[in-house]
């Protein structure tokens, strides 16, 4: 298994990124990064910086530890190895020490100071679709505190772009609205579930000079009953339109998705009308099959229909963005829940889980930038042979 960067790898578009020399060109190491995050501690009284906390908490969840606890354990074994980056005049803090300093440590501008390394670092990725969505912490039980988090998340290169925290009495809808003002969307397509196709939100990813991408459920009842009697008109009066159909087999699933797309100008205006902003595609999505799960056999039939903005996307582009959609959930929301046991933790004050989760996605970014054939093998590996942990570490540009 190969956990270190390739010299040279190929991204979207043909573009060549020379990781060996960029390495060596650049000083700009993660804990340099980390300098830069908003400590919102007064620093009268504080012994540790907060590069120092930060670097215990990523260096613990790089090597598979799920909890504070266990990564200021790991910062005490490794002392010798911090020691040499960040000097050690109190030693390593206690868990408590650390729960208290991320309560008060301001996301955005360690969300900032993350991506600002991941650019010098890995070169300019080329984002053009992601999705975003919620994921709730089940853990906390209690519904006053943090527990429900939307996150940004890209398709091509699978990176965290952005999250936002549902502060408490907010459902996911504001809290995605804040999630599009605070990122740069320029020229991307973003793919929203049902619960975001909302007239506010597709009007703010167009002012972010991006297109929307939006499944459509009966929680829009009009718009879910317009689009639907268009499509049983055009296949009634045996008009042509846009159609593609892909298949997925797999050892647990046969599936066929069979994507319809119409952009009549009649349909397009009548939506615009009643205040769809630059609607352009309309369209109906079908699967049929079967799914396996648990060794038993399901059937799968399920019609769903979407709007979006991108006049270019053909009915096979459309059917492509809507599975990948899935990514988010499968490679970020279940990834952080079966390796690092998100689900099970109860950090729940301040901007402490928001902290804890966003490191947890840092921790895939940088996985799925160096193409680890498995990340829980990888974080396994790293927990066991220390000596390769800090390789890693020391390799990929973090200390």
């Amino acid at each position: 298994m190969c956990i270190l960067p390739p010299c040279k790898v190929i991204y979207e578009k043909g573009q060549i990124y020379d990781f060996e020399k960029q390495f060596k060109l650049s000083t700009y190491r993660l804990i340099r990064a980390f300098k830069e995050v908003e400590d919102g501690r007064k620093k009268k009284g504080t012994r540790y910086e907060i590069e120092l906390i930060l670097l215990i908490l990523f260096g613990g969840i790089t090597a598979g530890y799920t909890t504070i606890q266990d990564c200021c354990l790991w910062g005490n074994a490794q002392k010798e190895f911090i020691h040499k980056r960040i000097y050690l005049v109190h030693g390593i803090p206690y868990d408590t020490t650390v729960s208290r300093a991320l309560k008060k440590l301001d996301i955005d501008s360690l969300i900032t100071a993350f991506r600002k390394w991941i650019e010098i670092m890995f070169g300019s990725q080329i984002d053009t679709v992601a999705s975003f969505d919620g994921k709730t912490m089940r853990g906390i039980s209690t519904e006053e505190k943090v527990r429900h988090i939307v996150s940004l998340f890209s398709h091509n290169t699978k990176q965290i772009l952005n999250q936002v925290a549902v502060q408490e009495k907010e459902n996911e809808i504001p809290a995605a609205i804040r999630l599009l003002k605070g990122s740069n969307l320029k020229g991307m397509t973003l793919i929203g579930d049902a619960l975001h196709t909302q007239k506010n939100t597709a009007e703010e990813i167009l002012l972010h000079k991006a297109h929307y991408l939006l499944y459509v459920k009966k929680n829009q009842r009009d718009l879910y009953d317009d689009i639907r009697l268009h499509l049983e008109q055009l296949k009634l009066n045996q008009t042509q339109t846009d159609t593609a159909t892909l298949t997925q087999q797999t050892s647990n699933r046969d599936i066929t998705t069979t994507v319809t797309i119409s952009q009549d100008p009649q349909i397009i205006w009548k939506l615009q009308i009643k205040g769809w902003p630059e609607i352009a595609t309309i369209g109906k999505l079908e699967r049929t099959g079967t799914r396996t799960e648990k060794g038993k056999k399901h059937d799968v039939q399920e019609i769903v229909y979407f709007i979006t903005s991108n006049k270019t996307f053909t009915a096979a582009d459309i059917g492509k963005h809507l599975r990948n959609h899935w990514s988010i959930e499968n490679n970020l929301h279940w990834q952080k829940d079966y390796n690092f046991q998100e689900d099970k933790q109860h950090l729940r004050t301040g901007n402490a889980p928001q902290v804890m989760t966003f490191l947890r996605s840092c921790c895939l970014t940088i996985f799925y930038l160096l193409s680890v054939h498995s990340i829980a093998t990888t974080l396994h590996t790293l927990q066991m042979n220390q000596h390769l942990h800090r390789t890693f570490l020391t390799a990929v540009g973090i200390v």
